[in-house]
């Protein structure tokens, strides 16, 4: 893993070797969140643009050299990414928008794009030789790392609220994972499962902690820059549930700037610009709020059809 050069401390700016830490600054406990360096210039000698058109392998596995893991570590055998692009030109009629194009991550094996970190934490769970794999959620991170677990015969624990809706839990049961529920909140499965971590030595797989479940996440931003053929558009907005994914999926083509400063100029215009589909207090931007409009729209034509 020579294209890791270290992982940073987003407080203090401390640097650490990969095998220096587990997953946080030492210097600030449980918040002190890293984010994964990279030898860029490295990089860029064994990825580019060519070699990724004569890959034919369409999963998250094809962006290896870009991902925080060993070069001959085995992967689970299941198809995680690829997914495609469809223009929704009907869609962007409606919001008032010139282009709109949706990616469709329910063509993941868990239909959802959670599993493309789950993805990863299996392999990194593998690579450092855990028994266990286990997480916190309230259902789609679960499912996905449960899915991508018995996929592989690895063993996990999944805390989950006793409030989470009856089929996510019945799913992690399906797939054969050890569930907790939990009485209380999220925030109380999260820090059940910490503490579990710690206690019996088992490989977190939250995101808000283990930094390299980002790295899996942005494939998705890597896979649209593929798709428009390394020319990103004006807006990226995710539906998504955790504020943690909008700066994963922004910094994603920035590192793809980074891998190749001699490809051309975005095309003019706005510049890229994040927008999300949900309001988590930093929702913005004209598509987030044309959706929301639709969404009263449609509650309120229902409220009066009844």
């Amino acid at each position: 893993m020579d294209h890791v050069t270290s992982l940073k401390c987003l407080i203090c700016g401390a640097e650490y070797r990969p095998d220096e830490i587990e997953y946080v600054c030492p210097h600030h406990g449980d918040e002190g969140i890293v984010d994964v360096q990279y030898d860029y210039a490295l990089i860029g000698r064994r990825i580019s643009p060519r070699t990724l058109a004569a890959n034919p392998d369409s999963t998250i596995w094809r962006y290896r050299p870009l991902l925080p893991i060993r070069p001959d570590s085995p992967v689970p055998p299941l198809t995680v990414g690829g997914t495609p692009l469809y223009r929704a030109d009907r869609l962007a009629a409606g919001l008032g928008l010139k282009h709109l194009w949706v990616k469709d991550e329910g063509r993941e094996p868990s239909a959802s794009f959670k599993d493309r970190a789950s993805a990863i934490a299996v392999v990194k769970a593998q690579e450092r030789g855990a028994e266990i794999i286990t997480t916190s959620s309230t259902g789609n991170a679960g499912a996905a790392l449960s899915a991508l677990c018995a996929s592989v015969g690895q063993k996990n624990v999944i805390f989950v609220p006793e409030s989470a809706p009856p089929a996510k839990i019945t799913q992690l049961l399906v797939y054969g994972s050890t569930v907790i529920l939990v009485r209380g909140t999220y925030d109380d499965a999260f820090e059940l499962c910490a503490q579990a971590a710690k206690e019996f030595g088992w490989y977190n797989r939250n995101t808000g902690y283990n930094p390299y479940m980002t790295e899996g996440k942005k494939t998705a931003a890597y896979e649209i820059c593929e798709q428009f053929t390394m020319q990103v558009g004006a807006g990226l907005a995710p539906a998504r549930g955790r504020v943690q994914e909008p700066p994963l999926q922004w910094d994603a083509p920035d590192r793809s700037d980074r891998r190749h400063p001699q490809r051309p100029e975005r095309p003019a215009g706005p510049g890229l610009e994040h927008q999300d589909a949900e309001d988590h207090g930093c929702a913005g931007g004209r598509l987030g709020r044309a959706l929301r409009r639709m969404a009263h729209r449609h509650q309120r034509d229902g409220n009066e059809a009844h």
